[in-house]
């Protein structure tokens, strides 16, 4: 009886929400590139080109509107590249058993203690009522963390043993990601924003 009562009210619930829907422009999502089993959809690689805008309007503030898009323009071509290597480097993070949630955690104590925020859990109801999806919020301390300790443990330390110098490590690192693409299964379908 719970059940029947369950679904005639998600059948009402629908039934009043349809046409609301139907007035709305249907925004169609799909893969842009599929990276061993993970995939890149073509609204995250939207969201990446804004914020690449976006962050070169801050990082550009002396400069016209003009000059700020033709810099967008010579970057947004490397947007998907750097989303296939992010992928794969979180991947390979998992593959190593990598965890850095207590580093993030770490880092999320620090945001709060430097915004004047007592604990934690004080910072994630101040960042939820502004509006922010805590998610996204841990995801994007997690990526540069979890990158970090995935290159010192395949590209650093094997580099320092054989007696390399920090001055090669862009190298490395570059010869590493390659390496990674030419292990996976990449797949771009389509890029077009």
């Amino acid at each position: 009886m719970k059940c029947v009562v369950t679904v005639l009210i998600l059948a009402f619930v629908l039934g009043f929400a349809a046409p609301v829907r139907a007035d709305e422009p249907e925004v169609v999502d799909y893969i842009v590139a599929q990276v061993n089993g993970d995939v890149i959809t073509r609204a995250g690689y939207l969201r990446e080109l804004k914020d690449l805008h976006e962050q070169l309007k801050l990082e550009r503030p002396g400069k016209s509107d003009a000059e700020v898009e033709t810099d967008y323009e010579k970057l947004k071509t490397g947007v998907l590249d750097t989303m296939i290597d992010d992928l794969l480097l979180k991947q390979k993070a998992r593959e190593l058993g990598i965890d850095v949630e207590a580093e993030v955690n770490e880092r999320m104590l620090q945001v709060a203690q430097e915004s004047n925020l007592p604990t934690k859990d004080a910072l994630e109801q101040a960042l939820r009522t502004q509006g922010f999806d805590l998610e996204q919020v841990r995801s994007a301390l997690r990526k540069p963390i979890q990158q970090q300790r995935v290159l010192e443990l395949e590209v650093v330390q094997p580099l320092v043993s054989r007696g390399g110098t920090i001055e090669q490590f862009e190298v490395a690192r570059k010869e590493y990601l390659k390496k990674l693409r030419e292990d996976a299964f990449v797949k771009i379908t389509n890029a077009t924003p």
